[in-house]
């Protein structure tokens, strides 16, 4: 038996034309409809000891887009060969961002399944190729337990000074003034032991003069299913000190807590960890919602972001957004 390949694509009758091409030069196929998907059958045939040679992927799939697919992968399966398909318009950027997160090749649509399938066969066969085998997993430290509190403030006193006290209020490590229809003010503490957070939010929230109220949420240890884990920890190891995904002050930033069928939150964490909007993600303790820290580039793109990428997502049901806003944008308080 030949390579084995496994092709992405959202179009049934696109990966049909491909897998029938494949078996045309002596290739085994497999088919994925998104990215998690085919994380699921890669580390399946792995396991199996049956794995795929080479995956042919899109670049742009419904979740989990190709190039942080492409990361996911190889941060897993080294000798994994990636082949990312993308359109006309954004293939030469997407070929930049195919060599610089290791992949093998970008090819432009329109694709010819046959001559796409000649070169996936050369590419399965040629010097240095190697079976997926999957990389030893990291030990990463245990974080530190975090929790997060949206803040109500009366509308009578001085925002930017009741911002300053909370922000340098025992276990605050973030307190950003947010744009929204009720809160005020997103608190992030850290280092809070287990079942501290009323008793923190009673002493320093409750009686405070300017607080009208307060809503926290405590988080735990997200447990993506165990074939996803490996793939985190891979990429977390390789791309995880990388400084494109850090806070910068002067670009849009939004809070998001998403509510989630509890069934699905932990594809959904795979799938939100990776995007490139996201700096921080947390699962709540509830098991019920997530809670995001988006950045962009200004508020346009993320809403789009939020409204593409995000909301449309099996097994999202809500999506609140709190808009990051100094308190002196415009004159106006957190809230429009």
């Amino acid at each position: 038996m030949g390579a084995r390949v496994l092709v992405v694509d959202r179009e049934v009758a696109a990966r049909r034309r491909l897998v029938a091409a494949l078996g045309q030069v002596g290739l085994e196929s497999g088919e994925a409809a998104d990215g998690l998907a085919a994380l699921y059958a890669v580390e399946r045939q792995a396991r199996a000891g049956a794995p795929f040679d080479v995956v042919v992927t899109q670049a742009a799939l419904s979740d989990i887009d190709g190039i942080k697919l492409l990361a996911l992968l190889k941060g897993r399966h080294p000798g994994l060969r990636v082949v990312v398909t993308a359109s006309p318009e954004t293939a030469a950027a997407t070929a930049e961002l195919v060599t610089r997160w290791g992949g093998d090749a970008c090819v432009a649509h329109p694709v010819e399944p046959e001559r796409l399938a000649a070169e996936v066969r050369d590419l399965a066969g040629s010097k240095g190729a190697a079976p997926a085998r999957s990389a030893p997993a990291a030990q990463a430290a245990p974080a530190a337990p975090r929790a997060w509190v949206l803040v109500e403030l009366d509308r009578a006193v001085e925002p930017a000074e009741l911002r300053a006290a909370l922000a340098g209020a025992p276990g605050v490590a973030v307190c950003d003034a947010v744009r929204d229809e009720r809160f005020d003010l997103v608190l992030r503490l850290q280092g809070l032991a287990a079942g501290e957070l009323e008793a923190w939010a009673k002493r320093e929230l409750e009686g405070r003069a300017g607080v009208k109220s307060h809503e926290s949420l405590a988080t735990r240890a997200p447990q993506p299913p165990e074939e996803l884990r490996g793939f985190l920890e891979g990429y977390v190891r390789e791309h995880g000190a990388d400084p494109e995904y850090r806070r910068v002050e002067s670009r849009a930033a939004a809070y998001l807590v998403v509510d989630v069928h509890p069934p699905a939150l932990a594809d959904l964490y795979v799938r939100l960890y990776v995007l490139d909007e996201v700096l921080e993600i947390d699962a709540a303790a509830d098991g019920r919602r997530l809670v995001l820290l988006l950045q962009g580039p200004d508020s346009a793109h993320l809403r789009r972001v939020v409204g593409e990428r995000i909301r449309p997502l099996e097994g999202v049901a809500r999506v609140r957004e709190l808009k990051v806003v100094p308190f002196d944008e415009g004159g106006e308080r957190g809230r429009a």
